[in-house]
Protein backbone atom coordinates (compact mmCIF):
# COMPACT_ATOMS: atom_id res chain seq x y z
CA UNK A 1 0.00 0.00 0.00
CA UNK A 2 1.29 3.45 -0.85
CA UNK A 3 -0.15 6.61 0.68
CA UNK A 4 1.49 9.88 -0.22
CA UNK A 5 0.88 13.11 1.69
CA UNK A 6 3.46 15.78 0.91
CA UNK A 7 2.28 17.90 3.87
CA UNK A 8 3.88 15.38 6.26
CA UNK A 9 7.67 15.68 6.75
CA UNK A 10 8.51 11.99 7.20
CA UNK A 11 8.58 8.57 5.61
CA UNK A 12 7.50 5.34 7.29
CA UNK A 13 8.47 1.90 6.03
CA UNK A 14 7.61 -1.60 7.24
CA UNK A 15 9.17 -4.82 5.98
CA UNK A 16 8.52 -8.46 6.69
CA UNK A 17 11.63 -10.62 6.48
CA UNK A 18 11.75 -14.39 6.84
CA UNK A 19 14.24 -14.52 9.70
CA UNK A 20 14.65 -15.33 13.36
CA UNK A 21 15.51 -18.43 15.32
CA UNK A 22 13.26 -20.60 13.13
CA UNK A 23 15.66 -19.86 10.24
CA UNK A 24 18.91 -20.65 12.11
CA UNK A 25 21.01 -23.14 10.11
CA UNK A 26 21.24 -26.65 11.54
CA UNK A 27 24.18 -26.80 13.92
CA UNK A 28 24.14 -23.02 14.43
CA UNK A 29 21.11 -22.75 16.70
CA UNK A 30 21.11 -19.42 18.54
CA UNK A 31 22.72 -17.45 15.69
CA UNK A 32 19.69 -15.17 15.21
CA UNK A 33 19.48 -14.46 18.94
CA UNK A 34 23.20 -13.67 19.15
CA UNK A 35 22.98 -11.34 16.14
CA UNK A 36 19.96 -9.51 17.58
CA UNK A 37 21.70 -9.12 20.94
CA UNK A 38 24.83 -7.68 19.37
CA UNK A 39 22.78 -5.18 17.34
CA UNK A 40 20.89 -4.07 20.47
CA UNK A 41 23.84 -3.96 22.91
CA UNK A 42 26.95 -3.75 20.79
CA UNK A 43 30.09 -5.80 21.32
CA UNK A 44 33.55 -5.30 22.80
CA UNK A 45 34.75 -3.50 19.66
CA UNK A 46 31.58 -1.80 18.38
CA UNK A 47 28.89 0.19 20.13
CA UNK A 48 25.27 -0.64 19.34
CA UNK A 49 24.73 2.49 17.16
CA UNK A 50 27.91 1.71 15.17
CA UNK A 51 26.60 -1.79 14.45
CA UNK A 52 23.38 -0.60 12.86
Amino acid sequence: MWIQDSSLPYVSLQMLVKAGSAEDPRGKEGLAGLTASMLERGSARRSAPASR
